[in-house]
């Protein structure tokens, strides 16, 4: 949809907000499967025809894997040091990490980003926090990154690969910015498109049909007690998008973790104080 102009967005808008409505009170399964739809399809994440791109992005090696039945894109600085994978978020991609890329080269790290599926250069068209996770799992089965940092989703995937797939064998996991319940996600969807409460009940079932349990029960804070790497959290009292306070939960729940807070940076984190507050995690973990 980001090439429609703002006024037939309005009108679309509009029209799914009463369609998915009426749909809830006739045919509540099919309301459901289309909410599914509508929170599992990213409207942006691709990079953009004729945009440069970040030079940093320039000067990476690309390469292609397979997984989950899809081609991903990653995207490699080689180097001596430590392994570090990076894992951008929601309707993101892998140059949101341009701004890193030079500090972490400094270091000598080897890096390497991944574009999640229907984002960036990677194929597909759906996206959730569980295919996200199949992904970096076989990334870090090809690449064994000894570090995983995750922004937003690309966090939720990290854990979610410790706390229920198989062992990553990463060591230190850094989150930033990471949205602790998924169940409060899809209540700001709600607000933003319009949907009653009839479609969220619908949408809940869907998810029970399809990952076994509600959305009440995808909770990083009580994942990371299943993950036993320790491990930074870094999180912005002003993020509108991830309450702070559930990642202090997390913190408590997560043996061997520590938490950086900030102020007046909001979700994207955007700061070389992060940055190096990340690097200091890296030097004194492996």
């Amino acid at each position: 949809m980001p090439f429609l102009s703002i006024e037939k967005k309005k009108y679309l808008g509009l029209a799914l907000k009463w369609s998915m409505n009426t749909l809830s009170y006739i045919a509540p399964p099919i309301a459901g499967r289309l909410a599914m739809e509508v929170f599992m399809s990213p409207q942006k994440g691709r990079y953009k025809e004729g945009k440069a791109m970040p030079a940093e992005m320039l000067e990476a090696k690309t390469e292609t894997i397979r997984a989950s039945g899809l081609h991903i894109r990653i995207w490699r600085w080689p180097g001596e040091g430590k392994r570090i994978m990076l894992a951008h978020g929601w309707e993101s991609n892998s140059a949101r990490w341009a701004v890193w890329i030079g500090h972490l080269k400094k270091e000598g790290y080897d890096i390497t980003a991944v574009d999640a599926p229907a984002h960036g250069s990677s194929e597909g068209s759906r996206f959730s926090a569980v295919l996200y996770a199949k992904v970096l799992q076989e990334a870090i089965s090809v690449y064994k990154p000894e570090v995983l940092i995750g922004h937003s989703a690309g966090g939720i995937a990290g854990v979610y690969v410790h706390s229920h797939l198989s062992e990553a064998r990463i060591k230190n996991l850094i989150l930033l910015a990471v949205p602790s319940e998924l169940e409060a996600l899809t209540r700001i969807y709600q607000q933003l498109l319009g949907f009653n409460d009839r479609v969220m009940t619908a949408l809940d079932r869907q998810f029970q049909l399809r990952y076994g349990a509600g959305l009440h029960t995808f909770s990083v804070k009580q994942f990371v007690k299943k993950v036993s790497v320790p491990g930074l959290i870094v999180h912005d009292k002003s993020d509108k998008i991830a309450p702070f306070q559930d990642m202090l939960e997390a913190h408590h729940n997560w043996a061997g973790s520590r938490i950086f807070l900030t102020e007046g940076l909001g979700h994207s984190l955007a700061s070389e104080r992060v940055i190096q507050e990340v690097k200091k995690e890296i030097s004194s973990c492996c």
